[in-house]
Formats: C-alpha cells, sequence, structure tokens
C-alpha cells in the first residue's frame, strides 16, 4: 500500500480514501447501534409515566426526567432502572 495522499497520517483535500466510501453510511449506522454507552456495561431499562402536572416536581425530586406535555393537565416522566 502507498502513502499516496496520505503525509503523517492524514488524508489530503480531493484524494480518495480507498477503505472508505462516505455515501455509505448503513453499515456504520449498524454497527454504531449495536454499541452500549449504558453505565457499568448493562443496558438501561426505560420506564415511562404519565403523570399530573401537579405531581411533576415529585418525581423530579426522584430521578424522574421529563418527556412530553400531553395537555394541560398531563405530561409524561422518564426514568432508567
Amino acid at each position: 500500500m502507498t502513502n499516496l495522499g496520505r503525509k503523517d497520517g492524514h488524508i489530503f483535500p480531493g484524494t480518495q480514501d480507498p477503505y472508505y466510501d462516505r455515501t455509505k453510511t448503513d453499515f456504520h449506522y449498524e454497527e454504531y447501534s449495536k454499541l452500549d454507552f449504558s453505565r457499568g456495561g448493562r443496558p438501561l431499562k426505560m420506564t415511562d409515566k404519565l403523570i399530573g402536572v401537579s405531581e411533576m416536581e415529585e418525581h423530579f425530586a426522584n430521578v424522574w426526567m421529563f418527556v412530553a406535555k400531553i395537555n394541560e393537565q398531563k405530561a409524561v416522566v422518564r426514568r432508567g432502572v
């Protein structure tokens, strides 16, 4: 393999890198989706809960996070277990 188009590990602008085709991203998307970024190496299970808006502060104090507002009285919160 030659070092044409490279200097010190960098690719010169306008040269084609022979092992990476930027137009074919499906492979990289599939491989990336297999990665696990959860803490401790175990996947987190997410739990969603529909609550009243008046209950939100109590849930936020217990590590729940806001997901969506359904209407003026209801909201969805989520936490990892």
